[in-house]
């Protein structure tokens, strides 16, 4: 401790010192790499969810490119399913696995069709999916339904991430997080970590992985059924 009947250099001195430990004392009891503080109450929008991203927080509004994501009818992209958190995929289906997303882009009707396909108990299900573009670039409103519109109201769908594939042809992998609140509750959210590869190893699942709680999503991985790891083994192409 200093001494207020300390020479004035001596004093300074102190204090300087004094205030330089309170300063170290409070960085060091700030939590590191926590990501944003998401919760249960209300669900983050798009934008909170890139402002996660320190190096370039517009990636994805300035830069997301439909042909890479769900070209035009009739070519469409495939994404394999890595992991994902979603009660609609576990519990609610046994033994998820093998599942992937085929995604096209229909002109006409301006929305994204996606051909999801995921096998129960040894059964395969292919649930329509369909998203509608909003006017923010990687926001989408999505649903489940063989209709063209929503009958149970719309899914809030953020491409929370993606990366460009080496050739530059199209997006090697999609971070994507949906969100549904009801009276100040979170009701659903679901985490899909897609991407070009079947089976891109332990390595690389887990640094997706980490991407996901980079962008905040760790409150909804460690909640629930937390994440499942997809088997792509024996399924084919």
């Amino acid at each position: 401790m200093f001494s207020v009947n300390s020479h004035p250099k001596t004093f300074s001195r102190q204090v300087r010192n004094i205030t330089k430990w309170i300063i170290l004392t409070v960085l060091q009891s700030i939590p590191r790499n926590t990501g944003a503080a998401f919760n249960f109450t209300k669900c983050p929008s798009s934008s909170e969810l890139w402002a996660t991203n320190a190096v370039d927080p517009t990636k994805v509004p300035r830069t997301f490119n439909m042909s890479m994501f769900a070209p035009e009818a009739p070519r469409s992209l495939k994404y394999y399913e890595l992991a994902f958190h979603d009660w609609t995929q576990k519990p609610a289906c046994p033994g998820a696995k093998c599942i992937t997303s085929e995604k096209t882009w229909d002109r006409l009707h301006r929305q994204i069709n996606d051909t999801f396909t995921i096998d129960c108990a040894g059964l395969p299900f292919h649930p329509a999916l369909r998203f509608n573009l909003t006017q923010t670039p990687g926001a989408l409103l999505g649903w489940w339904s063989d209709s063209l519109s929503p009958q149970h109201g719309w899914i809030p769908d953020t491409i929370v991430d993606f990366k460009v594939s080496a050739d530059g042809s199209r997006y090697e992998y999609v971070l994507e997080f949906q969100c549904v609140e009801e009276s100040n509750r979170v009701v659903f959210a679901g985490i899909n970590f897609y991407a070009m590869y079947q089976n891109p190893g332990k390595e690389y699942i887990d640094a997706f992985l980490q991407l996901a709680r980079e962008r905040g999503l760790g409150v909804y991985m460690d909640s629930g059924e937390k994440v499942t790891i997809v088997n792509q083994t024996d399924c084919g192409q």
